[in-house]
């Protein structure tokens, strides 16, 4: 109990600490950003919204799909680089959820482009 209890707080605070500032009433979109640790693991976070509506890079675009094989993929482009990665079947329920959500994300694949986290949080900042 205590443990997940301790890791529900944990994920809070991940989400809490991407959570944009607030200035003189502007709703500021959550962008996209993405990291690579030392293990090769990518790390993205961000909106498909704030993503989409990126003033500093219009032509930035992430999507999460599902094809009729039933195939799942993220796809993500800031700047000039692109992220993908493709994720197994036991990802499918949490997959679903983030094709239909327009709210924050954060996804980690390994060097081998296959995800292995996704985390979706819809709320109505970003809708």
């Amino acid at each position: 109990m205590l443990k997940s209890s301790l890791m529900c707080l944990l994920a809070l605070g991940i989400f809490a600490a991407a959570t944009p500032p607030a200035s003189a009433g502007a709703i500021v979109p959550y962008t996209g950003s993405c990291s690579v640790d030392v293990n090769g693991n990518t790390h993205c976070s961000g909106s498909l919204n704030g993503i989409r509506r990126d003033l500093a890079d219009p032509n930035s675009y992430a999507w999460f799909a599902v094809d009729s094989s039933g195939s799942r993929t993220f796809v993500m482009r800031l700047l000039t680089t692109t992220y993908t990665c493709s994720a197994p079947s036991s990802m499918s329920a949490i997959w679903n959820n983030a094709v239909n959500s327009s709210g924050v994300f954060a996804i980690v694949y390994n060097r081998n482009g296959i995800c292995t986290f996704l985390r979706v949080s819809s709320e109505s900042l970003d809708k």
